[in-house]
């Protein structure tokens, strides 16, 4: 930012910084920091498969960008949402798949099936 570093580890990818946020990966798993290079988030999270992500380019999967303060999260099989703060706002487990917020809603999958949910920060 500003032709600063933000931090001077050493990561393997990385993802745009959007609404404070920003996905380092390390060691195979990824991690969320702020614009100023703390931590948000550990790394320890998956990144985002699925038809959804489908990259013709590479075989790199990147986890979701961080959007409207509201980070869609995948660890173990198990999705769920963090603020940018790092405050869960949906806990894993509860859908089997996710998208990121756009206009305060995202889709949602559980039982198979598709729906819409708000969130609210």
């Amino acid at each position: 930012k500003d032709n600063k570093l933000i931090t001077n580890e050493v990561y393997t990818s990385v993802t745009d910084l959007v609404d404070n946020c920003v996905a380092f990966e390390k060691d195979g798993k990824w991690g969320y920091l702020n614009e100023k290079g703390e931590q948000i988030l550990p790394f320890q999270f998956d990144g985002a498969e699925g038809n959804i992500m489908e990259n013709t380019y590479s075989d790199k999967i990147y986890p979701f960008i961080c959007t409207e303060g509201i980070i869609a999260a995948f660890k173990d099989g198990q999705c769920g949402y963090y603020d940018n703060k790092g405050n869960v706002i949906v806990e894993m487990g509860v859908f089997e798949d996710i998208t990121p917020v756009k206009d305060g809603k995202a889709f949602v999958k559980k039982d198979g099936k598709w729906g819409i949910i708000k969130i609210n920060e």
